[in-house]
C-alpha cells in the first residue's frame, strides 16, 4: 500500500510540475501568437496611443471623453500598461477606436496588439 500512495504522488507530482512549466514563457514570447522579437514599446507606438488619448486621457474630463470610463487611460505608460489586456482585446475585436474616431495607419493596429500581447514593454 505505502508504494501505491508513493507512486501516486510521484506522478501527481510530475502532472502538477508539468502543468505549471507549460505557462511560464520567456520574454520573447506571447499568449496570443505575436512574435515579440521585435515588439514595440509604449514609446515608440505614440502614434498609435494618441489616437485612443482623443478620449482615454487623464486629461479630459466630462464631455471631452466621449464617453470614455474614466480612469481608463492611456496618455503614460504607467496609465497604459495595466489596461493592455483590455486595449488588446478592444482593438482585436474592432471596437476601438470607434467609428467616426481616428482609426489606425499603416501597422499601427498590428504593433499595438503585439504590444498588448507582448507584456505591455514600456
Amino acid at each position: 500500500m505505502t508504494n501505491r500512495v508513493l507512486a501516486f504522488l510521484l506522478v501527481a507530482s510530475g502532472a502538477i510540475s508539468a502543468a505549471l512549466s507549460a505557462g511560464c514563457s520567456d520574454d520573447s514570447s506571447s499568449s496570443g501568437g505575436a512574435n515579440c522579437d521585435n515588439v514595440k514599446g509604449y514609446s515608440e507606438l505614440s502614434s498609435a496611443f494618441s489616437r485612443c488619448t482623443n478620449c482615454h486621457s487623464s486629461q479630459l474630463t466630462g464631455a471631452a471623453r466621449n464617453a470614455a470610463p474614466v480612469g481608463t487611460d492611456y496618455d503614460t505608460y504607467d496609465l497604459a500598461k495595466p489596461q493592455a489586456q483590455k486595449i488588446y482585446d478592444r482593438v482585436a475585436d474592432g471596437t476601438m477606436p470607434q467609428a467616426g474616431y481616428p482609426g489606425f495607419q499603416g501597422t499601427e493596429k498590428d504593433d499595438m496588439l503585439a504590444w498588448a500581447d507582448c507584456g505591455a514593454p514600456q
